[in-house]
């Protein structure tokens, strides 16, 4: 008998059986050991319960800091073992649930911020993938509404191509021909035979023009071109800048200028330090930041939420509080060079369809 008691004292409760059933068959159903199996039985089902507690708090620690797939495992393996508890099934759909309104709040925020600046084409393909996965949601009703108007917008505004030019052939002239001779008559012999008079010489012409004029204009022509290189020669020389071949109809139409691509700026963190980003739901005053040797944080001009750190690298502890909730959260970050952490601590569990209303999506 004391051996089963020290055994169920140690937790092996199957070791204990098989004691209890070997001291049963020697020494039959003897007093010390008619109450052993009541006694297995009943600090098996505390152990069973306070595993089944533990892995309970540890879940809504973890749903508190927004680590929902931590939170359903830990959950899923309490419903492993206490299969017919109807209140930890209740429990699992509900973090099920709330991991979904989060990730669609992050999908959805997300598409937001696309369209915001105007990649059009990507949060198309986004917004089809979450409506595959979320289905029809009155938030993503809003955002297709929001990416129909914002393409109609674009297409009006686009630039027009440049069309084609197309150059119809000009018609071919036809060169009229000469008219053709009339048929010289037919003589007769007393014609052929008459005397053919001789043609008249032409009258020479007047004397050539003397070749005087031609001499004085060349004259006035090469001290207008000295006047100039003289001019050109005292003004320093300028040159005058090579403007490239005038357009005409036979020039082509320059390419219309590429934009530049609009620049987005992301969170850099510096050199040797980390971001770490805050936030509540629906809202949050960042009381402390402590690091790992307890030493406070400064949180800039204001503590609300969302808050932006940059910190050095460690293990640091976050206060939250909220006039909503009687007590205020806590969280815990590490932060790693050049990374960025967020944390997010959640006052008010909602529906996620509610929460996407009231955050006005």
């Amino acid at each position: 008998a004391a051996g089963v008691e020290a055994l169920i004292a140690a937790g092996d409760f199957d070791q204990a059986s098989r004691a209890l059933a070997e001291a049963q068959r020697v020494h039959g159903r003897a007093e010390p050991l008619g109450a052993l199996p009541g006694r297995i039985e009943s600090a098996r089902r505390e152990a069973q319960q306070l595993a089944l507690r533990q892995l309970l708090d540890r879940a809504e620690t973890l749903a508190a800091g927004q680590r929902f797939d931590e939170a359903i495992q830990a959950v899923q393996e309490a419903v492993r073992q206490a299969p017919g508890d109807a209140q930890l099934k209740r429990r699992l759909a509900s973090l099920e649930e709330e991991r979904k309104g989060q990730e669609l709040a992050k999908k959805v925020a997300a598409l937001d911020l696309l369209l915001s600046r105007g990649y059009l084409e990507q949060a198309k393909s986004e917004l089809q993938a979450a409506e595959k996965t979320y289905g029809k949601l009155e938030a993503l009703k809003r955002l297709r509404k929001r990416l129909q108007d914002l393409e109609k917008t674009a297409a009006l505004t686009a630039p027009a191509e440049p069309t084609e030019l197309h150059i119809r052939p000009a018609p071919e002239v036809r060169r009229a021909e000469p008219p053709r001779p009339a048929a010289e008559p037919v003589r007769t012999a007393a014609e052929l035979t008459r005397p053919v008079a001789e043609p008249a010489r032409p009258r020479p012409s007047a004397p050539a023009r003397s070749t005087g004029l031609y001499v004085v204009l060349g004259v006035v022509v090469l001290a207008l071109a000295g006047g100039g290189v003289a001019w050109r020669l005292s003004r320093g020389g300028d040159t005058i800048p090579d403007v490239g071949p005038s357009a005409g109809p036979d020039a082509g139409t320059s390419p219309l200028p590429t934009p530049s691509p609009i620049a987005t700026p992301d969170l850099v963190p510096a050199s040797g330090s980390g971001l770490l980003i805050i936030d509540a739901l629906p809202w949050g005053e960042v009381t402390e930041v402590l690091d790992s040797k307890g030493k406070r944080q400064s949180l800039g001009e204001s503590p609300f939420t969302p808050l932006v750190l940059s910190l050095p690298p460690g293990d640091y502890k976050i206060s939250i509080k909220n006039p909503g909730s009687p007590k205020p959260l806590t969280l815990t970050a590490t932060i790693k060079d050049a990374g960025v952490e967020k944390k997010i601590a959640e006052f008010r569990r909602i529906d996620a369809e509610d929460y996407l209303k009231k955050a006005g999506f």
